[in-house]
């Protein structure tokens, strides 16, 4: 009887790889690429070549007799923007700020307040054209929608208006809302007269507080520091207005204590910088 013998093969796997996305909403685009599967294994007979790493690696290693391992499917992608910003962290944002701004007198806060923290704002002014009340002309009314930043990129509060500019702390759900006291224009960075190009600054004084935490005891906030968010002024014809006009602006919100809190107030709407 004639004997036979029969190689054996060996399959060498590559072993899968996944990556983790990166806090604070990364994607894993830009992952790594994996290694390649080894060659196979030395036999008698032909034998097959080791399997590449799904994640992306190189070319196996060619055995002795087998045949090389099939290398894996490509890495990722060049890392994107919101893959680098995600690693480093960075929102665009100071943090929270513990000194109390300079600002034009026109705008100072009361004597005897204390600042609680500034905080930085993206977001945007939304202009509407609103029928007069004899049903005539329209005219322009601005409200507002942000977001104020904290430490290491964390919401810290939800700007809106109901039915007046108010903010609302996100940890601990207080509450303020306020009016306008006065405004002056944004300075222009070069000095120039080149017309407005940001919202005004303004102070507010508190008209009501709501819930326990940061914004408990909050009596005065400044608007500084502003970047666009100018809208259309004057008059309008409601009819004609289409949709209402959303403005990018950013800006850094002071909220203050103490003070003397019963200091006029100006309540307007209008693109005067109200919030």
């Amino acid at each position: 009887m004639k004997k036979f013998h029969l190689g054996l093969s060996f399959l060498v796997l590559g072993a899968a790889s996944s990556g983790g996305l990166a806090g604070c909403g990364g994607d894993d685009n830009g992952a790594p690429p994996g290694s390649g599967g080894s060659g196979g294994t030395t036999v008698t007979t032909t034998t097959a070549g080791g399997g590449g790493k799904s994640a992306g690696g190189s070319a196996g290693t060619a055995g002795t007799a087998g045949t090389s391992g099939a290398g894996g499917s490509g890495g990722g992608s060049t890392p994107d923007a919101a893959d680098a910003k995600a690693d480093v962290g960075d929102c665009g944002t100071p943090g929270v700020i513990h000194t109390i701004p300079t600002v034009p007198s026109g705008i100072a806060a009361p004597a005897g307040v204390a600042l609680v923290g500034g905080y930085h704002a993206v977001g945007e002014q939304i202009y509407t054209c609103t029928a007069g009340a004899d049903g005539g002309a329209g005219s322009w009314v601005n409200t507002a929608v942000a977001t104020l930043y904290g430490d290491n990129c964390s919401v810290a509060a939800n700007h809106t208006f109901a039915p007046g500019p108010t903010w609302a702390a996100v940890p601990d759900g207080s509450t303020i809302m306020a009016t306008r006291v006065n405004g002056v224009a944004a300075p222009v960075a070069d000095g120039g007269d080149g017309g407005v190009t940001a919202i005004a600054w303004v102070l507010l004084r508190a008209v009501s507080n709501t819930g326990e935490g940061i914004f408990t005891n909050v009596t005065y906030v400044h608007r500084i520091d502003t970047t666009g968010g100018v809208g259309p002024s004057g008059a309008c014809d409601v009819g004609d207005a289409g949709p209402a006009q959303r403005v990018p602006y950013t800006a850094t919100y002071y909220f203050y204590t103490g003070g003397n809190a019963e200091a006029g107030g100006d309540s307007s709407t209008t693109d005067s910088g109200t919030d």
